[in-house]
């Protein structure tokens, strides 16, 4: 079977593929991912080794995305100058050993290595350069041979790795990638990612890609439009649960533009109508008969909520009078 090689690095799960048109298959007339997004609702949690399910898959039309629980990806993008940002990298620390490599149909190449660990965070980008984008552990994905890229061309092995297994990832790449900065501890969580303030904001914008776990929401990033890369990982921006001091819940995107993004930054990034909706929805469950998670066992103490709102209107408030535009447009 064709895609054979591409499961020998991991489970696939099912893509989205570009019409004859020249368009996503999902029907968004305004994709920024086209024949690059699961069309499961879980992604590439959904991936399976099951040859039979993967098949189905690939009779329906559909492309193959390889989830990187197992593998490290070098993404080459040649657009960005990712081809002589590594063929300076290689004249100064040597050659990339040899390890399976595929060509995209963007016109880049994927490098795949053994994942030195699931527990490492990485970088977006090898550090230095704008056009090596790293894809690497669980969570992430890249799209694999046999697929069809929008451009018409397809995902085709230069080095498969029915010949040649995924080679140890380089240290010298290895210290370039791994995120050395882990974000300060975040407390115990005070409710479910889902009843939070962030939660309910994005949601109202259609910005909600899925749920992780209860703790954990996978989002469309508000500033998307500014990254080298658009789409992402499926977990590169995540909301966490409200904890008691940050009540709204906690943003996190991987993407070099997002560094240091505030909640205040992310509420501000919605209209004030939404923000007003969403306060109005985590209000409704502060007052409802049975207490909502985010209640403060004994309920002598204020919901955290309604310190939520007061600062979500405050912010909006001022946001709005400052007659700076909305990033995010209002849910039809």
């Amino acid at each position: 079977m064709i895609y054979r090689a591409a499961l020998m690095l991991g489970p696939l799960f099912p893509v989205h593929t570009v019409t004859k048109h020249g368009r996503c298959s999902c029907g968004n007339p305004k994709c920024h991912s086209p024949g690059k997004h699961p069309t499961t609702v879980n992604g590439c949690y959904d991936a399976t080794e099951d040859e039979q399910q993967i098949a189905a898959w690939l009779a329906a039309g559909r492309n193959v995305g390889l989830h990187t629980s197992r593998v490290f990806v070098l993404d080459e993008d040649p657009r960005s100058g990712g081809d002589v940002e590594l063929a300076k990298l290689e004249a100064e620390y040597g050659k990339l050993p040899e390890t399976p490599v595929a060509f995209t149909g963007g016109g880049g190449r994927h490098y795949f290595f053994e994942l030195p660990s699931p527990d490492l965070r990485w970088n977006a980008k090898v550090a230095g350069t704008s056009g090596l984008d790293v894809k690497a552990g669980p969570g992430c994905l890249v799209v694999s041979p046999p697929s069809v890229h929008a451009s018409g061309r397809a995902y085709v092995w230069d080095v498969s790795p029915e010949h040649v297994s995924p080679a140890p990832l380089p240290s010298w790449l290895l210290r370039r990638c791994v995120k050395m900065v882990v974000d300060r501890e975040i407390g115990p969580a005070t409710g479910a990612a889902a009843a939070s303030m962030l939660s309910h904001c994005f949601r109202l914008v259609g910005a909600v890609k899925h749920t992780i776990d209860e703790l954990r929401i996978a989002v469309a990033c508000p500033w998307e439009h500014e990254h080298s890369t658009r789409g992402g990982s499926l977990t590169s921006t995540v909301i966490f649960a409200p904890t008691a001091d940050r009540p709204m819940g906690h943003f996190h995107c991987s993407h070099a533009h997002c560094i240091g993004r505030r909640t205040a930054d992310v509420i501000a990034s919605f209209e004030p109508e939404i923000v007003h909706q969403a306060a109005a929805l985590v209000m409704a469950a502060c007052v409802s008969e049975e207490p909502p998670p985010t209640m403060p066992p004994g309920g002598g103490e204020p919901c955290p909520i309604e310190a939520a709102y007061v600062a979500a209107e405050r912010e909006a408030i001022q946001w709005e009078s400052a007659g700076c535009p909305a990033v995010w447009p209002r849910a039809a």
